[in-house]
């Protein structure tokens, strides 16, 4: 693959479409992602829940910090990843997610009209679908999968939507380490 470095626009998208995985970002490698990842879900004792949140830089980082400025609630149990672009969590990572831990994953992503990386929520969409089939074939709820277009100033939108979906996950039973290793097998076959 050959990337023109004057188009690029380094949000990321195109990493997980790539068939032969010989595509990478010099910030926010798949590898650094993962170490994020895997730091997230370090430790986790049983019973607990944990929810990574992929937060885009533009839009939904920035809205984050916002609520932690404002002193707004939300739930203890989530860990945010800052990434150029929620497009450029691939299939592979969402399923990683899940197999090393993760009870929930949620996307947020600028609305379309601001965003730097037009196309971006479809990328998204595509993975979050992928990553769901994936999940329900191994019986876990797809529904652990979200995602969401913000602007910078949808704090409530954002506690809501987080809230959500930790209640959610405190409702499911507990993901069984046989799941998640049915999910290593997916993800080897993604490759």
């Amino acid at each position: 693959a050959k990337i023109n470095l004057a188009l690029c626009k380094g949000c990321g998208a195109c990493i997980g479409y790539c068939p032969r995985d010989a595509l990478d970002l010099k910030l926010f490698s798949n590898a650094e992602i993962m170490a994020e990842i895997e730091a997230a879900l370090a430790g986790k004792k049983p019973g607990e829940r944990r929810v990574l949140v992929f937060a885009d830089d533009m839009c939904t980082y920035t809205l984050a910090d916002g609520v932690g400025t404002s002193k707004l609630p939300y739930p203890t149990n989530t860990y945010i990843i800052r990434v150029p672009s929620s497009s450029r969590i691939t299939f592979g990572m969402l399923v990683r997610a899940f197999a090393l831990g993760a009870d929930a994953v949620f996307l947020g992503e600028c609305e379309e009209a601001v965003s730097p990386f037009p196309g971006s929520l479809e990328a998204i969409k595509d993975n979050v679908e992928r990553a769901r089939q994936a999940l329900g074939a191994v019986g876990i709820e797809p529904d652990r999968i979200q995602y969401s277009a913000f602007v910078t100033v949808m704090f409530k939108k954002f506690t809501d939507i987080i809230r959500s979906l930790t209640d959610k996950v405190k409702q499911y039973e507990e993901i069984p380490e046989k799941k998640r290793k049915k999910l290593e097998g997916v993800v080897e076959v993604a490759r």
